[in-house]
């Protein structure tokens, strides 16, 4: 019973480790623009989006309102400064993101 918080949070933590590494090796960048729907960056988007929806939701449940949230979406690109607290976020394009320092969000869908 006591190993079952450390067996969720190591799972969490590998969940949210092997979604930054499929982050950056099969989507890199994205950058913003207009791009054409059923073309390579259209797909590059999907894959990014389903991607960090699927993880986002469990890793925010565990360290919501903590320094490891802001360095997960710093990890996935998003500009995040300095003693910025996210409360469950909903941030879809961390690439697209910029936070400035000194900043609290609460419960917010960004993208």
């Amino acid at each position: 019973v006591v190993l079952l918080p450390l067996l969720l949070a190591l799972s969490v933590a590998l969940e949210a480790g092997a979604c930054i590494a499929a982050k950056w090796l099969f989507v890199g960048r994205l950058m913003p623009g207009s791009y054409p729907l059923w073309g390579p960056d259209y797909f590059r988007w999907l894959f990014n989006r389903h991607l960090v929806e699927k993880v986002r939701d469990r890793v925010s449940e565990l360290v919501s309102g903590t320094p490891l949230l802001a360095a997960f979406y710093r990890a996935l690109g998003a500009e995040i400064g300095a003693r910025v607290d996210l409360n469950d976020p909903e941030l879809e394009e961390p690439d697209l993101i910029f936070i400035g320092d000194d900043v609290e969000v609460n419960h917010a869908r960004l993208s």
